[in-house]
């Protein structure tokens, strides 16, 4: 453990006393001199932060003097509330002094217990302060995600006062409103990029467990059940496989454990429906603004609350009040953030109330939850055995089910809503997602599940814990258990939560602690990632740029530009978002130049050596059929875009140039034009993309033929044991796998091929035939319109007539090929 470590630990800590002190002022603002414990005004602190943060980003005003001012703040505050409340704590010591002298016993015991898990928490936190060697233990973790926008979030409310309108950011777009970069910008402040995830990972991991500790008290829980709840909490394994990036994790898990404890307690205050629903829309739309995927859970989670406390009050004139305005105070203190998307993105809230630029939204490939080709019911049996198939799910379902009909039912149904909230979002979720891939759905999801799992963990503990405290001996207390019914299933599911976390978890809970405890003892320094030499490399690039022009970086380092210099857009995901009408990838270059040009870019900053941190060589295998469908069509479009800035390199004037970065002026001529030559990846992958040749008869997007597709100027000389051509298609063609209706020939060098089979959504051809390069491929199929066949292919226009899609080819040497 070294000072680089400590330092950013102690921020961390700092962080933590300044949220209480925002959260303290907000208690005494809304409910006065009630007591909700340090964790609660920590949860709600941070979202106040969040919510301010949403301000200050619209306005350009984020420095980092301000943030620092701000911290001072809020810890100032959290000094003032002690010394108003110093006679209450002081006698809180006595009470625990006193407790000790008459059980010093019971004392030690509990003492220990805290130990070993303050001992947990430690750990967690102190590896937090470094992601580096967390990362290359699991092996999984997602740096380019951070590179090309956790860190650049934060580093433009930094170095331009806010977050800078970027259209063709996917994260920006799709991954949050941008409320945990205004957490990260709190780090980055005084430290590096390697230690921004001292909030989420360390600081939120805390006022978690401290949640967890206050919802255990305010439902009765003994202190064993206290402490199995939170050994829950910390032993259940977040690495390698659920937290690969900075983006939200824990910092959701506290808004919802916050949501649930000021919902769940037992001195609500009915007769302050403003400031109930001003607290609710807070953290709300805190977690609103952390992650797009917190927005179905919170939401349902809240309108069942409310929908039971309205019926449950019949129609009390402050219930109505107050359930009309938490629907209120969200969308006020949420507007802020969205007004920011809306300016960087088009949409306020994505893809609730518009997909904005997402490429998408143009009809250029249909959306997600139609890619799959799958059936309502069939996506039901997928989504259904999905949940059977991880045991966290499976626990959180069946314990949820059973919460339902026996946990006690509070004011506001606390447990209930949670329960029917979190299951019903998965299915939404789910559903408006490609189920072909269904990878990341555990991280997605994990947060709402978790959380909820926890909340009826504490809910079934509650009876067992009110048996305990009228028993004396073990075996009354088992007895008691058993004599009845509703008990005896609800101490089924602990137990079974016990043995889930035993035997399904245990090794790599083991594994991800010893990776933290390497982390911590590792003293290897990072530096942010870049090398003097290359800061200075993207200072020198951007000086041949005037101040004040918008640059289109295509580069993994884009971070290293100065935000405040120049509007930096960052195009980190092609083929994912682009301004109206959409970057046409498959024009060529001079569409892609007269594009930029409409949206006064002038610059490209281009990395050609590395291909941007992706060269294709080295991912060709992510043209593959196996590969998911967004995969797939941003993957086009990136080794698309890849030759056209490799076009334009050859035929505009590049300002700046050191072998590997180039800066081109897309107005100015190069002095002497040269010719584009691209390696001939169909001849070293045995796949065929359309933006590596040319062609006729298919759209602009290249998705569909029009019947008959040509594909001209490629060079693939046939190896000896090469004996198919493969068609792989989206499979969004109606009469998929019909040869009678789709009348299908694909014909190469003019040569038809004889067909073989079709197997899921590819189409298998014989090359028996072909022996010299094939130089050209010819798809010939009938045509359909999709409105008379009565299918929606996203917002492409239904009246066209169209062949069929078309992905890649494939050159194979196997009759067992399975794509």
């Amino acid at each position: 453990m070294t000072l680089l470590k400590l330092l950013p630990a102690f921020w961390g800590l700092v962080l933590l006393v300044s949220f209480i002190g925002y959260g303290a002022l907000l208690r005494r603002l809304l409910f006065t001199a009630d007591d909700c414990g340090w964790a609660n005004q920590a949860a709600w602190g941070m979202a106040c932060v969040v919510v301010a943060g949403g301000v200050f980003n619209l306005l350009n005003a984020i420095s980092r003097p301000l943030l620092l001012i701000l911290v001072t703040c809020g810890v100032v505050m959290t000094v003032l509330d002690l010394l108003v409340r110093r006679t209450s704590v002081t006698d809180r010591f006595s009470s625990f002094r006193a407790y000790m002298r008459e059980h010093p016993i019971a004392c030690a015991l509990k003492l220990a217990c805290h130990g070993a898990i303050i001992a947990l928490a430690a750990i967690q936190y102190l590896a937090s302060t470094d992601l580096i060697p967390v990362a290359e233990h699991s092996g999984t973790y997602n740096l380019m995600d951070n590179l090309e926008g956790y860190f650049i979030f934060p580093k433009q409310m930094l170095d331009a006062g806010g977050i800078t309108p970027d259209p063709f950011n996917n994260l920006r777009l799709q991954n949050g409103l941008g409320g945990q970069s205004i957490l990260h910008a709190l780090v980055l402040a005084l430290f590096d990029f390697k230690n921004i995830d001292i909030v989420d990972g360390g600081v939120a991991l805390i006022i978690g467990l401290g949640l967890i500790w206050r919802i255990a008290k305010e439902r009765g829980l003994v202190f064993p059940w206290q402490c199995l709840l939170a050994l829950f909490f910390l032993c259940v394994p977040y690495y390698p496989e659920l937290r690969i990036n900075s983006s939200s994790f824990t910092t959701g898990m506290v808004m919802f454990l916050a949501l649930f404890a000021f919902l769940d307690q037992d001195g609500i205050h009915d007769d302050k429906p403003a400031g109930n629903a001003a607290l609710v829309g807070l953290l709300a739309a805190c977690a609103f603004a952390l992650k797009t995927n917190l927005v179905p859970p919170c939401v349902l989670i809240i309108f069942f609350s409310y929908l039971w406390y309205l019926i449950d009050s019949r129609g009390k004139k402050e219930a109505i009040l107050e359930a009309a305005l938490v629907p209120l105070s969200v969308f006020l203190l949420l507007l802020p953030w969205m007004l920011s998307l809306l300016r960087t993105s088009g949409t306020m809230l994505y893809p609730i109330l518009g997909r904005g630029f997402d490429e998408y939204a143009y009809g250029n490939f249909p959306s997600e939850d139609f890619a799959d080709g799958l059936t309502l019911g069939r996506e039901l049996v997928i989504i259904i055995s999905w949940i059977c198939s991880d045991s966290l799910s499976v626990l959180f379902v069946l314990a949820g089910g059973v919460a339902l009909g026996i946990a006690r039912m509070k004011r506001r149904a606390t447990v209930q809503s949670f329960v029917l909230g979190s299951i019903i979002s998965v299915f939404i979720i789910m559903l408006k997602s490609d189920l072909s891939n269904l990878g990341p759905f555990k991280r997605y999801l994990f947060v709402c599940i978790f959380i909820s799992l926890i909340t009826v963990l504490a809910s079934l503990l509650e009876k067992l814990s009110l048996i305990g405290a009228t028993t004396r001996t073990l075996k009354q207390y088992v007895a008691e258990i058993f004599s009845d019914t509703n008990t005896a299933i609800g101490a089924a599911c602990v137990s079974a939560a016990c043995l889930v976390l035993l035997v399904f978890n245990a090794d790599s809970a083991l594994s991800m602690y010893r990776g933290m405890i390497h982390s911590i003892t590792d003293a290897d320094d990072w530096g942010g990632g870049a090398s003097a030499g290359l800061i200075e490399r993207h200072k020198k690039a951007q000086a041949t740029v005037p101040p004040g022009e918008k640059i289109l970086s295509r580069d993994d380092d884009t971070l290293r530009f100065d935000f405040s210099r120049n509007r930096i857009c960052f195009i980190n995901d092609p083929g994912g978002c682009s301004p109206p009408p959409g970057m046409p990838y498959f024009q060529g270059p001079e569409a892609v130049a007269a594009y930029l040009l409409s949206h006064d870019i002038r610059y490209v900053a281009y990395d050609y050596k590395d291909q941007a941190g992706f060269p294709v060589i080295q991912n060709l295998w992510r043209h593959k059929p196996s590969r998911p469908y967004y995969h797939r069509i941003t993957e086009r479009a990136k080794v698309a875009l890849d030759r056209v800035f490799g076009e334009l390199g050859a035929t505009r004037k590049r300002i700046f140039d050191d072998g590997s970065l180039f800066v081109l002026d897309l107005k100015t001529s190069a002095e002497t034009a040269s010719e584009y030559h691209e390696p001939n990846y169909f001849q070293i992958g045995k796949i065929l993309t359309p933006a590596w040749a040319d062609t006729r008869g298919f759209d602009r997007n290249k998705v569909w033929t029009d019947g008959h597709g040509v594909i001209e100027n490629i060079n693939y000389q046939p190896e000896p044991r090469d004996n198919m051509l493969i068609l792989n298609t989206f499979g969004f063609h109606p009469w998929e796998g019909d040869m009678q209706k789709l009348k299908l020939v694909v014909s190469a060098n003019g040569i038809p091929l004889r067909f073989l089979k079709h197997s899921r959504k590819s189409y298998f051809f014989s090359l028996e035939s072909v022996r010299s390069p094939i130089t050209s491929i010819a798809i010939d199929s009938a045509t359909f319109v999709a409105r008379n066949e009565n299918v929606h292919i996203g917002k492409a226009d239904d009246r066209v007539a169209r062949g069929i899609d078309f992905d890649t080819i494939e050159i194979s040497n196997s009759e067992e090929y399975v794509p």
